[in-house]
């Protein structure tokens, strides 16, 4: 069996340095070929195009590029912690909880499209629908959404690395940024859509590698024997365990928030043509579902099994690794996980960026803004964040935040705004009040529920007792509760009149000018009336399969399936073990084809035409 100390330094702390060398000159060199080209063609050289990407790309390379942005260090981090922690169940509930969100924005995704096809950002959106003051708090909770995440993404990758080199934390949390802050303000979104899908096929091929050659070397059964042998395996076989439900309320309410209320997700809603806007959300969610779910019970339960020991369970997939497989799969480790580190970490930037490039810039400080001078503010703030995020990863690390504790806690501070942004999309009887003061004491009320309930809990400190899952959870529903009561008080009661969502197609236009979309070469401008005569049609036939789908599969993961469960009493026995060992391994091949392959049959199809519209 092996100890921590055996394995910390199995690699030697240069192959840090190797790793973030090669793949970040790799990456710069693609982005200044694609600068290079984008030079050639007058229209992708503007703001418009690096923050929308067109607005036509193909439903194959957004799903993967979902499906990498969604993978973060924490996707394998944590949810193979959630494996070692609570057994079977946490796998399973890290996956469901983290899918249905994707799921669901499938349908945020049709309505933006329908409404708003020239959106550049969510607090645009919210500007136009509620309000400045609106408009301000969801600037500030998508600025934290991107920050959160980056550091999540910063710090969960230097523990993988310090585990396995022996790296110093405080310099690799500085150093990982350098890898993706520059190129990612070169290319802009199309381009990191483009770095996305070949980052998450190397994710994707390391995972299932490693992966089968775990099976391989230990087999299901026998993983299955050693899990049986815990004196508390009924914890660590059973689906509906209490310890992993609780987990998978906090998992699902926070993750929420990390995708209604984070302009990345928006940001490929806007990227995709309109005709694949639900569906690739749609399919990514049941793709990446089989990342954190076969993964982590590979690494999180067999390394349990295994009986590796470990002081901070948020280590174990990469001793896992290093103990199945030795170096090389120490190695393969470091770069599927850095994949994940500079694919999120890119994507985020960009994000960060079109919020502050038209939010704060164009539609407060500057508002007669030309394109060109929005696109500056763009890439200088893309290569910013990166540096930024570093330094406050470094902060965080240094006053003795985990990952973990930031993972659980950060739906209480995002998910209070999630119940506005979509009744604000659905609904037209909520007002702006309702919005601000929804999302306002949501958060408020959450942060309270916290405390008080962490103040109750016995043995430990106020500071150790907000890290529990029981005080995390009453937390995260009270900030989603609160929210939604309040805006529906405000709907049902309040407010008489029903917003106009066609104000929004007035409101939302380009960066560029009617005569600059005409004189520019490659650009299709479109009458207002016609874009939407044709985007309309199209919605009606097919908008409603889409919502259809994302709600049921929603509920099979979250309910019908963990109910089944439950009322049956139903506990893993060997042989139904290995048959879900079976399927995981089987949807994680199934996604990995799927991802690689149908973007490269895409690119063999006729492009939709970059087209603006005008009134």
């Amino acid at each position: 069996m092996p100890l921590v100390d055996e394995v910390k330094y199995a690699l030697p702390y240069q192959s840090v340095y190797y790793i973030i060398a090669i793949f970040g000159v790799i990456f710069l060199i693609f982005s200044l070929l694609w600068w290079k080209n984008i030079l050639k063609v007058a229209h992708r050289n503007t703001a418009e195009w690096f923050l929308s990407a067109g607005r036509n790309m193909k439903g194959g390379i957004v799903t993967a590029s979902i499906v990498s942005t969604w993978t973060w260090a924490a996707t394998i981090m944590v949810s193979s912690k959630m494996g070692y922690d609570y057994g079977i169940s946490g796998p399973y509930w890290y996956a469901a909880g983290a899918t249905i969100p994707i799921l669901l924005f499938s349908v945020v995704a049709v309505y933006v499209k329908k409404l708003a096809p020239q959106l550049h950002t969510f607090p645009e959106f919210i500007l136009y629908r509620y309000d400045k003051k609106t408009h301000w708090i969801m600037i500030i909770i998508g600025l934290l959404a991107c920050t959160i995440v980056t550091t999540m993404v910063i710090l969960g990758g230097a523990l993988a690395l310090n585990v396995l080199t022996g790296i110093n934390v405080k310099i690799a949390v500085l150093v990982i940024p350098l890898a993706f802050c520059f190129y990612s303000s070169i290319t802009g979104l199309r381009g990191s859509i483009v770095t996305d899908y070949l980052q998450v096929a190397i994710i994707l091929i390391i995972g299932l590698g490693l992966s089968v050659i775990f099976y391989y070397k230990y087999g299901d059964f026998g993983i299955c024997s050693m899990v049986e042998n815990f004196h508390d395996k009924g914890k660590f076989i059973n689906i509906t365990s209490y310890s992993g439900i609780m987990f998978g309320i906090v998992n699902t309410i926070g993750n929420f928030g990390t995708v209604f209320l984070d302009q990345t997700y928006w940001q490929r809603a806007i990227a995709v043509n309109y005709k694949s806007a639900g569906s690739c959300f749609l399919t990514a969610g049941l793709v990446w579902f089989a990342i954190p779910l076969c993964i982590a019970t590979a690494f999180g339960v067999g390394g349990l099994a295994l009986g590796i020991n470990v002081n901070d369970s948020t280590i174990i997939a990469p001793l896992t690794a290093y103990h199945v497989s030795g170096n090389i799969g120490g190695i393969a480790f470091l770069v599927m996980l850095f994949m994940a580190i500079i694919s999120t970490g890119n994507s985020e930037s960009v994000a960060v960026a079109s919020i502050i490039a038209n939010d704060i810039y164009r539609l407060n400080i500057k508002p007669q803004a030309t394109d060109r001078q929005i696109l500056k503010i763009s890439r200088f703030t893309t290569g910013l964040f990166g540096i930024i995020a570093g330094i406050l990863s470094f902060l965080i690390y240094s006053i003795g935040v985990q990952v973990y504790f930031l993972y659980l806690a950060m739906g209480i501070f995002l998910s209070a705004g999630v119940l506005p942004i979509i009744f604000g999309i659905m609904w037209k009887r909520l007002s702006s009040f309702g919005a601000f003061w929804g999302t306002l004491l949501g958060f408020i009320s959450g942060i309270i529920v916290w405390l008080v309930v962490a103040s109750a809990q016995d043995g430990s400190s106020l500071l150790v007792a907000m890290g529990e899952m029981v005080p995390m959870a009453c937390a995260n529903c009270t900030v989603v509760l609160v929210s939604g009561i309040v805006c529906l008080i405000d709907g049902y009661w309040l407010q008489s009149g029903q917003f106009d969502f066609s104000r929004i197609q007035l409101m939302v236009t380009s960066f560029l000018k009617k005569q600059e979309i005409k004189d520019i070469k490659g650009l299709r401008p479109v009458s207002k009336s016609d874009y939407f005569e044709n985007m309309n049609a199209y919605f009606k036939t097919n908008a409603r399969k889409i919502i259809s789908l994302a709600i049921y599969s929603s509920l099979a993961m979250e309910v019908f399936f963990p109910v089944i469960m439950y009322f049956s009493g139903f506990s893993f026995s060997k042989g139904f073990f290995s048959y879900w060992i079976i399927g995981t391994l089987v949807w994680l091949m199934f996604s990995t084809g799927y991802t690689i392959l149908i973007p490269i049959i895409d690119f063999f199809q006729a492009d939709e035409a970059e087209q603006l519209y005008y009134e």
